[in-house]
């Protein structure tokens, strides 16, 4: 995520918008959630977060993220953020070049340069879980 920044605000940012847009447009009174990164705290050496933490996002990805959240929730007080962490599934990550471990991996294999943000601590998240949740969030 540190190279091609223009695709994360085109995607995290714009993205977002154009979907507020066509909900104001619409007239209703539709709530907006909007799936997020913990990665828009930045990196932390103990401890944890909570949702009032500050945002401090550390790469153009986490800022972009962090952009869309704040879109979202300054056009209304119904909208909800929710924030994901290192999400997987039983079909794996291909279409975003495989997991962490398997890139890594893949990139050693090649000898490409390694590059890893921050010193990461993750709690996963299975995807069937997290659709459990947002379906659970976004009932009025």
């Amino acid at each position: 995520s540190i190279a091609g920044a223009a695709e994360f605000i085109q995607t995290n940012v714009v993205g977002v918008q154009v979907l507020l847009d066509a909900i104001k447009q619409s007239g209703r009174n539709i709530r907006f959630l909007q799936v997020s990164t913990d990665e828009v705290y930045g990196s932390i050496n103990e401890g944890s977060w909570d949702e009032n933490s500050p945002l401090l996002p550390n790469s153009p990805y986490s800022a972009s993220k962090a952009g869309g959240e704040l879109s979202s929730l300054s056009v209304s007080d119904r909208n909800i953020v929710m924030r994901i962490s290192s999400v997987f599934g039983s079909a794996g990550s291909s279409g975003k070049g495989g997991n962490f471990v398997e890139t890594i991996i893949n990139k050693a294999k090649s000898g490409d340069e390694l590059k890893v943000v921050g010193d990461i601590k993750m709690s996963p998240t299975y995807t069937v879980d997290a659709a459990a949740q947002i379906t659970l969030r976004n009932v009025d």
